[in-house]
């Protein structure tokens, strides 16, 4: 559904969203690559030459976007790596989350349902943006120039529970 890509230069971190779809105005469309997931850009990044880490999310929710955009620079790292996907359990006795739903859900749409996953860098990545390439020359499917590859993993794997009973009595050791 959306990318989501930070650039740091170590001195400001750049947010880029983008849509995914193959409408005009989305950012990537989707394609299937054996049982990879490609996403492919419709739109180059404006930035600045020189070295930049690159963080990507995908499918992000609005408690990883507030983590991230309330950190400083030089925080950035840990809070993407950390503090953005943190989990925890919430609720009371009528009303309750577990973590995974945090950061997974499952979308039903005309008779369908579609995972909705966040997914992270599976690896630090990096590159060295270069000077005076155009638009055409990042977008081209040979040889492309200022055009990273960052791999992505999810967030969560997929969970399932099941009981017997609907009920069951917890009790504390003697």
């Amino acid at each position: 559904k959306t990318v989501d890509i930070y650039l740091s230069d170590g001195n400001s971190v750049t947010y880029f969203p983008f849509k995914v779809g193959d409408n005009t105005t989305d950012g990537y469309t989707v394609t299937k690559d054996g049982t990879n997931i490609v996403l492919k850009p419709k739109k180059a990044i404006k930035t600045t030459p020189g070295d930049k880490s690159i963080y990507v999310v995908i499918n992000s929710n609005d408690g990883i976007k507030t983590a991230l955009s309330t950190s400083t620079t030089a925080d950035f790292e840990k809070a993407y790596k950390t503090v953005a996907l943190a989990l925890k359990n919430t609720g009371n006795s009528t009303n309750s989350t577990t973590s995974a739903s945090q950061i997974a859900s499952v979308e039903k749409s005309a008779g369908t349902s579609e995972d909705d996953i966040v997914m992270t860098n599976s690896s630090d990545a990096s590159i060295t943006v270069a000077a005076g390439i155009t638009e055409a020359q990042t977008l081209t499917e040979t040889t492309p120039q200022n055009r990273a590859k960052v791999s992505v993993q999810r967030a969560v794997g997929r969970v399932m529970v099941t009981t017997a009973q609907n009920s069951y009595e917890v009790t504390s050791d003697p």
